[in-house]
Formats: C-alpha cells, sequence, structure tokens
C-alpha cells in the first residue's frame, strides 16, 4: 500500500530537467529519478496526459536528441500506474536508464509541472 507519494521538478539546469519522484510503499521509497533534456518537457507532458486520460492508452516511444522515452500504463484499471523511461547514451551529457512508476494522480501532475517550464 502506498502511504506517500511526492513528485519534484528541478529545471536549474539550462539544459535538463530533473525530476525526483518518492513513492512510499510499504516503508520502502519505490520512486526514482528520471532526467530528460528540457526540449522533451513538451512532448512528456503530452504523453502522460494521454495516458491519464486516454482509456486503452496504447503507450508511446519517442526519440527526441539524446532522449529515447517510453511511456506506458501498467497495473490493474481501477488504479493504473504510468510508467516513464529513458535511455540515454552512454556518452551523451547524463547518460544512463531513467525511470519512474507513477500512480496516475501524480503522472497528472507532473505534466502541469513539465507544463510550467519555459522551453
Amino acid at each position: 500500500m502506498i502511504t506517500a507519494e511526492s513528485i519534484d521538478v528541478d529545471s536549474s539546469d539550462p539544459a535538463f530537467v530533473r525530476v525526483r519522484h518518492v513513492q512510499i510503499e510499504d516503508g520502502v521509497d519505490m520512486g526514482g529519478t528520471l532526467v530528460i533534456e528540457r526540449a522533451s518537457a513538451t512532448h512528456l507532458a503530452d504523453q502522460l496526459e494521454a495516458a491519464t486520460t486516454q482509456y486503452g492508452y496504447p503507450g508511446s516511444e519517442t526519440k527526441l536528441g539524446a532522449d529515447e522515452l517510453r511511456v506506458y500504463e501498467s497495473g490493474p484499471e481501477q488504479r493504473p500506474i504510468v510508467n516513464v523511461i529513458n535511455r540515454r547514451a552512454a556518452a551523451a551529457p547524463n547518460g544512463g536508464v531513467y525511470g519512474l512508476m507513477m500512480t496516475a494522480p501524480y503522472a497528472k501532475q507532473l505534466a502541469k509541472l513539465l507544463r510550467a517550464l519555459r522551453n
């Protein structure tokens, strides 16, 4: 059972956006960190909104700059989870694999926070 959840966006870097998600489940933080290029923020917000508003959202895989973003749903229909994976080449700035698994309300909140950024 999830007992606490929060999301925070750090946009202090002019080229990147860092998202920190905290999700406490049975006393363990199951959250994570996501790093995307600032230019990918609007696209990710669009996909998060689609995932939380479209029944049967088919998912999305998109390459933008060095970001290779995958957004998809999982979990039961009554409590869907929105997943975001970003695979950045190891040689790229902030290279690595990043991922978040959020409840729908926090995916909606993240979409709103990303839309508020000035790209």
